[in-house]
């Protein structure tokens, strides 16, 4: 993971984070970089990085300005800069943002990219690849 300057983010990179143990409920705000790995009930807010570790849940809206997801997400997701869906990303709402990627092995569901056609030309739905 990279920050807008071009330098590594790392663990040391990290303002706050949430560990797997952890069960909130509500809003929240932040600046800098948060990982999250726990599970989080309610809208999560930043102009800055929102990191969702493989155990990590969030249930509501996310704002930010990058979402990487490894975990799952039941809400939309709105970013300024650019969402990342890693191959154990499970998101079930909306996405939207100036780019989105997909790591190779992801499988978009129907009603995440917002178009109902889009499930239509979706690789396996096709035939193109073999279904996970």
């Amino acid at each position: 993971m990279w920050n807008r300057k071009g330098k590594p983010v790392g663990r040391g990179g990290l303002t706050a984070f949430m560990d797997e143990d952890s069960d909130i409920e509500g809003r929240y705000f932040f600046k800098g970089t948060l990982m999250l790995n726990g599970h989080f009930k309610g809208d999560i807010s930043s102009s800055d990085t929102l990191i969702i570790g493989e155990k990590g849940k969030v249930t509501g809206d996310i704002r930010a300005g990058q979402v990487v997801v490894s975990g799952e997400i039941v809400g939309s997701v709105i970013c300024t800069e650019r969402v990342e869906l890693k191959r154990t990303a499970r998101v079930f709402g909306d996405m939207e943002g100036p780019l989105v990627v997909v790591e190779g092995i992801s499988r978009l569901l129907p009603g995440v990219v917002g178009n109902p056609e889009s499930v239509a030309s979706e690789s396996f739905q096709a035939g193109l690849l073999e279904g996970p």
